[in-house]
């Protein structure tokens, strides 16, 4: 289980966590991808973080589509962002490389929880502003929204082709031994900025998945099938 406090140090009514390679993923040794085995590898994390075995999960197709959950089970349409405002309905993402949001509503009437999968492409081509549209997703007030974007790859181990600077601009980008650089995560947490959460309501990890050995990185790893399960589930 992870620390979702914020500055006031309030408890919020939320359950999350995180599987790493060591805590978790070197009980499983599967010497190749096969998505019932990962599946399975998913659920027995819910279920010891949650209680809960059944979670609902994404297919994520590096689109833009957001999806509103009433039961669990895998969600097979080319959505990256799930959200509900069901209680003890877990939801979760998967990353290895790629940025993941955890989101919670605290609305006293109809609280509500979300999942986010955010490549560069998802980024941008704008998934986190139709996420946080409020009529999208009925967040009712983006004021109450909170936000964690946990452990993801850093600028320093993003390489990225000439076009970046063309899609994401300068001050996203960072040029070194004639290679380009983005830095996904800012590019992420301005646009989260912009669409109405304020800053003292987003939770930023620093750690690089690239960097951390106690995390699976696609690219350090040579495009493992391996990630980290993220899960969130409202009270």
């Amino acid at each position: 289980m992870i620390d979702i406090t914020f500055s006031s140090r309030k408890q919020l009514p939320v359950v999350a966590g995180f599987s790493t390679r060591q805590d978790f993923w070197e009980k499983w040794d599967l010497p190749q991808r096969t998505l019932d085995e990962k599946n399975a590898a998913r659920e027995t994390f819910v279920e010891q973080l949650t209680g809960k075995k059944d979670v609902a999960y994404l297919k994520q197709v590096y689109g833009t589509d957001l999806h509103k959950v009433e039961e669990t089970g895998l969600f097979p349409k080319p959505w990256d962002a799930l959200w509900t405002d069901q209680k003890e309905l877990p939801l979760s993402v998967s990353v290895s490389d790629c940025v993941p949001l955890l989101c919670y509503l605290n609305h006293e009437e109809k609280p509500a929880i979300g999942v986010i999968h955010l490549s560069r492409h998802c980024a941008h081509a704008g998934l986190v502003k139709k996420t946080f549209d409020t009529r999208a997703a009925a967040w009712y007030d983006i004021g109450r929204m909170y936000v964690w974007m946990w452990p993801s790859i850093c600028q320093d181990n993003y390489e990225f082709g000439e076009e970046a600077m063309e899609l994401f601009g300068d001050d996203y980008c960072s040029m070194a031994m004639w290679k380009t650089y983005l830095d996904l995560r800012w590019y992420i947490i301005d646009q989260i900025r912009e669409l109405g959460v304020g800053s003292s309501h987003i939770r930023y990890h620093a750690a690089c998945t690239f960097d951390d050995d106690s995390m699976f990185s696609y690219r350090r790893d040579w495009k493992t099938w391996k990630s980290m399960f993220w899960v969130i589930m409202l009270k």
